[in-house]
């Protein structure tokens, strides 16, 4: 962090900065019980000037549809050029934004006000003065060169924060005029740069604010710092001291509320509130990255949209509008299938169905596959039987007979050099998160030296175990790539991915008649839970299953015989 002058003094006020916003109730009224109204007998009052390009003048973030009209909250400070014993600046004394506004969060219940008034201690006879704005709680008149714009809770509207809230630093300027009664009357123009996030959907998933669907933070990155210190210059922000340190390549912001955002349906509506206001560096951003954070989602995990933007230009002093449209993949609800069924696991009943059983969180007691009379019902085929490797594979025929066999599964283990995602998807109108991304088999095949056609005849260590009883040692088919890797993977075209969809099952895995309730097995949190096409030898009513679980501490990616009545996922890619 960059501070040419004794940092220490500043650093917890800087921990406080702010731009806009205000107190709760309880602060208001200690502070005023404390503060009596001041005594501004002998003070120079400079004040804001009538005017009807109001936009340009303010202090605080409302989003008018072309750009920001600023406001004044508490603890706002205004700097005036009139050099003292000490500094160069003056902060005012009083000010009178608490008389003017209300406690709360909503401009439009009066929390902010577009005109204040500020008074100054000191001799002002001269026609006019520099006036500075560099943020909330920002009254050090000693450091009123240097500006901060900060990289935790960078947000300035439409809610208003508590006071206390670490916010950020804006920078306005102006020239302050003397008028006949000895007051001074000014304008501010702002030197920062602005973004006003309004992302929206026509995915209904993103209109429920049930369940985790509104924005929680924004995170924005770029190849150059967005924020931190930099110098004051002509009444400019000086980007040739733009910081070099990494932290300032990204910048957070949340907001007021226990979220930051819902996600409307249209670009954007005078009459909705539901975007976030940013501060910026002005100048010119490669790989600008948005993130919007969702969550906890249904399958309580915290995911993300993204979407990177080759080259950015913010200028100093004007908004610019991100309205993404959110538009992210929607999986079916009709993946789930018992082992090698015929037909969908809630077929007839699915959770958008005129007589829907299948649970979106909750539970069913009914409707479910219960007998080898439903079509719904596994494949009771028996496993293989030849010990020495000799006798015919036996393998799903129906609607698993396009997964992949238990050989394929070890390659992946092996040599799939996994990453998991926390981007967002659609799954029955709710938005979850989550996807393991695996080498695809062609890929594995080329860095091993080996056809496709090798991969799945025989498993890494030279065993076919489509045609034995014997059942691999999973825990000595070693990832050589180790832990799970965060992200997606550079190389996306070698790659494909499973969402984390869960499944179907009984509760305590019972599967007793006496046990009639199932529920979304495997959610809590997300887990890929994905069928192969390989009964498993020994278990008359069991096959081979891929499960990857980040929250395990060990064995994160697993293949293991699971009873065939589940309801897992079948739905691997084509290009797999």
């Amino acid at each position: 962090m960059k501070r040419k002058k004794k940092k220490a003094g500043i650093l917890p006020l800087l921990a406080l900065a702010a731009v806009l916003f205000t107190a709760c109730a309880a602060d208001d009224a200690d502070t005023d019980r404390q503060n009596p109204k001041p005594d501004t007998a002998g003070l120079t009052a400079f004040v804001m000037e009538d005017s009807t390009d109001s936009p340009a003048t303010r202090l605080v973030g409302e989003h008018t549809g072309s750009g920001v009209r600023f406001y004044w909250s508490r603890r706002d400070n205004l700097l005036v050029d009139n050099p003292t014993r000490y500094t160069e600046w003056s902060a005012s004394k009083y000010d009178n934004i608490r008389d003017l506004t209300n406690p709360g969060y909503r401009i439009v219940e009066g929390a902010c006000t577009p005109k204040a008034k500020f008074w100054f201690e000191g001799k002002f006879t001269k026609p006019e003065y520099r006036v500075r704005f560099l943020g909330r709680n920002r009254s050090d008149a000693e450091y009123a060169d240097q500006v901060y714009i900060s990289d935790r809770e960078n947000y300035i509207g439409p809610q208003v924060k508590d006071v206390e809230s670490s916010q950020t630093g804006d920078f306005a300027t102006g020239i302050a005029h003397r008028q006949a009664d000895g007051t001074y009357t000014f304008k501010l123009e702002h030197k920062a740069s602005y973004i006003t996030f309004r992302p929206f959907s026509t995915q209904k998933a993103f209109r429920n604010a049930v369940g985790g669907e509104a924005v929680y933070t924004i995170e924005i990155s770029a190849d150059q710092a967005l924020c931190g210190w930099f110098d004051i210059k002509g009444d400019t922000i000086d980007l040739s001291s733009r910081p070099t340190d990494e932290k300032y390549k990204k910048i957070s912001c949340s907001g007021a509320m226990n979220y930051l955002l819902n996600i409307p349906s249209e670009a954007f509506s005078a009459d909705d509130h539901s975007y976030a206001i940013m501060v910026v560096a002005p100048g010119t951003y490669t790989n600008f990255t948005v993130r919007y954070r969702f969550g906890p989602n249904f399958n309580f995990s915290t995911g993300y949209v993204t979407k990177t933007y080759p080259r950015v230009t913010f200028t100093a002093g004007k908004n610019k509008v991100i309205s993404q449209k959110i538009q992210v993949e929607e999986y079916p609800a009709d993946t789930y299938y018992m082992w090698d069924a015929a037909e969908p696991y809630w077929k007839g009943y699915e959770w958008n169905s005129a007589d829907p059983a299948q649970p979106v969180g909750g539970f069913a007691t009914d409707h479910y596959p219960k007998s080898n009379a439903d079509s719904r019902w596994y494949n009771e085929i028996p496993s293989y039987a030849g010990a020495d490797g000799a006798a015919p594979a036996v393998a799903a025929s129906r609607s698993c007979k396009d997964c992949p066999n238990i050989n394929e599964l070890l390659w992946y283990r092996v040599y799939g050099a996994p990453y998991v995602d926390d981007e967002v998807y659609v799954l029955m109108d709710h938005i979850w998160c989550g996807r393991v991304w695996l080498k695809k088999l062609s890929t594995i095949a080329r860095e091993q030296g080996k056809t496709v056609a090798e991969l799945k005849e025989k498993a890494p260590d030279g065993v076919d175990y489509t045609r034995s009883t014997k059942k691999p040692d999973i825990s000595s088919f070693h990832t050589v790539s180790g832990e799970l890797g965060h992200g997606k993977p550079n190389n996306m075209a070698d790659y494909f991915s499973l969402p984390f969809l869960g499944g179907y099952g009984p509760t305590e895995d019972d599967f007793r008649p006496s046990n009639p309730k199932r529920w979304m097995h495997g959610n809590t949190p997300g887990v890929a839970l994905y069928w192969s096409s390989t009964p498993a030898p020994g278990f008359p009513d069991k096959a081979y299953v891929w499960e990857v679980d980040p929250s395990k501490r060990f064995h994160k990616i697993d293949i293991k015989p699971e009873n065939r009545q589940y309801g897992f996922s079948r739905m691997w890619p084509a290009d797999r």
